[in-house]
């Protein structure tokens, strides 16, 4: 190994974070790296394969749905996910779905990261010349704007190999919406790097989808969205059809029928082994409420978790 500072990044977020490194020929830890790196004014910090990650892609924010915290919905998801973003504090899944699915703390890992949530701007770094501030004051302007409220009637299906709650049918409301977030914040997103394209899998997409990613920093807006509030990771095939069933029959059981869509949230995320925290729900204040959209158009699983 040449003279250096060698380090391994991304390490899964229960292992001790003293992994042995070389700096300047003597054993350091990855603290003292990066502490290394941080005086010296580094821009970007190196790993143990010589690839470099920007300093700056963390915080990273997203503009989320998520339902009122008081809100049974909420209550719901965030039970099922076994963590309140709003308070960052884990939760006790329902002793009722352990029964069915004593493995569920680790179906639900995945979206653990994020809560409870749906998709409207996907996570982004913020630009240099923009500030957390000025994207909290641009979310109380964008919740104050006149605009129809979306509703949905939402239902449990799986999507790919995921299940989630999603509309029952689309709504060109809820679409119009999704649109206007994803413009309307795009000069808070700090561009892609490199490494982050490749996350997303380019190879794997559609034409139009590479082209969303490269102009939106995502894969999935436009006509490619589809609004799911995620409530499990990965699901092998032959248990999907039940524990949809079982989700389903839970949601069911609250009896709230139709949902608002009346609001967004900003979410932010620390570091890269850190969950997603709610900084601050903003109510919508238009008092129109669309009518749901009555067609038999097909919810299209095509979505990765998110």
């Amino acid at each position: 190994m040449r003279a250096g500072v060698a380090a391994v990044d991304d390490l899964p977020p229960l292992l001790p974070q003293i992994t042995p490194v070389i700096a300047g020929g003597r054993l350091a830890c990855r603290a003292e790296m990066l502490r290394v790196c941080a005086l010296r004014g580094c821009a970007e910090r190196p790993n143990l394969f010589g690839l470099r990650e920007s300093m700056s892609a963390f915080p990273r924010y997203a503009i989320y749905f998520t339902p009122e915290r008081e809100s049974a919905l909420y209550q719901f998801g965030a039970d099922l996910l076994g963590y309140d973003a709003f308070s960052g504090n884990d939760r006790a899944f329902p002793e009722s779905v352990m029964r069915y699915a004593p493995d569920w703390a680790e179906l639900t890992a995945e979206p653990r990261i994020y809560g409870f949530h749906a998709t409207l701007k996907a996570p982004f770094a913020l630009a240099p010349d923009t500030s957390e501030a000025e994207l909290m004051t641009a979310c109380e302007t964008f919740a104050r704007a006149p605009r129809p409220t979306p509703v949905i009637t939402p239902v449990v299906r799986s999507i790919a190999s995921f299940i989630a709650i999603v509309p029952q049918q689309p709504s060109s409301e809820l679409a119009q919406l999704a649109d206007a977030c994803v413009v309307d914040f795009d000069r808070f997103r700090a561009p892609l790097s490199g490494s982050e394209r490749a996350r997303r899998k380019p190879d794997a997409l559609t034409p139009r989808q590479i082209n969303y990613l490269d102009r939106w920093g995502y894969p999935y807006v436009m006509e490619e969205f589809r609004l799911h509030m995620t409530l499990t990771g990965r699901v092998a095939p032959e248990r999907r059809d039940d524990l949809r069933a079982m989700l389903q029959a839970r949601l069911t059981a609250l009896n709230f029928g139709e949902l608002q869509i009346d609001g967004l949230a900003l979410f932010r995320q620390d570091h890269r082994t850190a969950r997603f925290r709610a900084v601050k729900r903003y109510p919508a204040h238009s008092a129109m409420v669309a009518e749901p959209t009555r067609d038999t158009i097909p919810y299209s699983p095509s979505q990765p978790v998110q």
